[in-house]
């Protein structure tokens, strides 16, 4: 993550669904996109410019979207999927939204291919676990509702998922990217996109390695007995000095509002598997936040070790946009723009002369479409 900007990027809750006439228009740019880059760049680094989160909102405009709401993500995605399948591509996106997220195997079967056939188990648990990291380890106030695995036929894949906080109405997006990965549980993004958030539980951050390994320790080397001696908030009614002096304390703490059934059998099918790092207690069924956090609060006493403190949300932009911002969507200059490119990938398959023409007439294209966007051409 090294050299990547910093700031804020707000993804408001937009409700309803992308117009049809939009969607499928969206969809057949979207594949040719994903055409030209795979044949002119290869599958790997098509993957890798679909992770990055710059390269992935730019994207969203060129297909017409919003430019910063959380259809950004789902809708986005959505296109590119029913896309790149529609053209029989070798890169693929599983996942999506509710049921869809949860039959990621089912979907990797579904594929006809060797590589990915070979690799199911794997990519279920990548999926799976990059899902609990979200959605558990980095406690945000974000809960995971669209989940997409992107992968290639040689072994690269990338995630993108995205969480909503149901309070303030803002999504946050979360890409992960193979080649970036050394842990899936150490600093794993190759980007987090959002609202920044004031006071954010990160348990993925470098500083906090120790604060994994103890957590692994008090889970699986102790009994029940560091459960019992939890401390929990007090009444909902009670004053803290904090709460008049304005200041935000770091505090750990467990809501009398927790499911103490479901706690409690967490912990228990935690001192039965007795994980052997913090990715497998992660995927142990049943623990979420509330089962990290009592685990946590319990290697605070013992350890005096904190996660960290810090939002890792990274910022990212560009403009577009369904609502006129910056201007309306331009459906023929879409379909222009779909028939160029298929043009193009045509092209490039017919000689060293014809590639280079035809990618220098797309980069012109490119270069010279907001103008033409903005002409008096343009029509909603």
């Amino acid at each position: 993550m090294a050299g990547r900007l910093t700031g804020t990027a707000d993804l408001p809750l937009h409700t309803g669904k992308a117009p049809a006439w939009l969607f499928s228009r969206m969809r057949e740019l979207g594949g040719s996109i994903a055409e030209l880059m795979i044949d002119e760049l290869g599958q790997a680094q098509t993957i890798s410019r679909l992770s990055d989160p710059f390269w992935f909102q730019a994207l969203a405009c060129i297909l017409g979207f919003d430019w910063h709401s959380s259809g950004t993500t789902t809708v986005t995605l959505a296109a590119m999927k029913e896309g790149m399948s529609e053209r029989g591509l070798p890169v693929h996106i599983v996942g999506g939204k509710g049921r869809a997220s949860r039959s990621i195997e089912e979907q990797l079967s579904d594929i006809k291919s060797e590589c990915i056939s070979s690799r199911i188990g794997e990519l279920a648990r990548i999926s799976r676990l990059s899902a609990k990291v979200d959605g558990v380890a980095v406690q945000d106030g974000y809960d995971i509702y669209h989940h997409a695995l992107i992968l290639d036929e040689q072994g690269s894949w990338a995630v993108i998922q995205q969480g909503m906080n149901e309070d303030t109405g803002y999504a946050r997006r979360y890409h992960w990217e193979s080649c970036d990965h050394r842990s899936m549980v150490n600093e794993p993004h190759s980007a987090i996109v959002g609202k920044h958030e004031p006071l954010v539980r990160d348990f993925t951050a470098g500083e906090g390695e120790e604060m994994r390994k103890d957590l692994v320790e008090i889970a699986v080397g102790r009994k029940e007995e560091w459960y019992n001696g939890m401390i929990l908030s007090g009444d909902e009614h009670q004053s803290l000095l904090d709460d008049f002096s304005g200041t935000v304390t770091k505090r750990l703490k467990l809501d009398w509002s927790a499911n103490w059934s479901i706690l409690r059998d967490s912990i228990r099918r935690i001192l039965e598997i007795q994980p052997s790092n913090f990715e497998e207690l992660l995927l142990v069924r049943g623990v979420g936040k509330k089962t990290l956090l009592a685990i946590a609060m319990a290697a605070n006493l013992v350890y005096g070790d904190e996660p960290s403190w810090k939002d890792p949300v990274l910022y990212s932009f560009a403009v577009g946009g369904k609502d006129g911002i910056p201007y309306p969507v331009n459906t023929r200059r879409m379909e222009q723009t779909a028939e160029i490119i298929r043009q193009a990938v045509e092209s490039a398959r017919i000689s060293d002369s014809g590639r280079k023409k035809a990618l220098q007439d797309l980069s012109s294209f490119f270069r010279h479409g907001r103008e033409l966007a903005l002409g008096s051409d343009r029509s909603a």
